[in-house]
């Protein structure tokens, strides 16, 4: 609840998905030898989507991608004849389940997998070359 709340009343200016892939070898260790991180990119909006329901989609949108370039003072993505399009497709209400052979990561490690969310991914768009999810 004070996660919502924290990004409605603009306390919280960005959600981030701290992609922090590891290997094999540095997770599946002992708890205390074990290095932090997990694959995040992948989940991140279907996360958002799922957890924060309280969240106009809008919102979410603003957290996810406009406002960390207000905060790093870069340009704003825009769609312009002329321009290379860089856009994401997404459905927002799309229900689906998390694969380990969804992951395109070369790191597999994710507490997510097998989970259901909702809101998925479709493709990218990134100068001008489609990769669909």
């Amino acid at each position: 609840d004070t996660l919502v709340e924290g990004l409605l009343d603009g306390t919280i200016d960005v959600l981030c998905s701290d992609h922090t892939p590891q290997d094999i070898e540095s997770k599946e260790r002992e708890f205390d030898h074990a290095s932090f991180g997990i694959i995040g990119l992948e989940t991140c909006f279907a996360l958002a989507c799922t957890s924060l329901k309280k969240i106009p989609l809008e919102k979410l949108i603003e957290k996810i991608s406009i406002a960390p370039r207000q905060i790093l003072k870069l340009p704003q993505a825009t769609i312009q004849a002329g321009n290379a399009a860089n856009i994401t497709l997404f459905n927002p209400t799309q229900k689906w389940v998390f694969l380990e052979k969804d992951i395109r990561s070369k790191s597999k490690n994710t507490p997510f997998i097998g989970k259901e969310f909702t809101g998925k991914v479709l493709g990218i768009v990134n100068k001008n070359q489609f990769e669909k999810n």
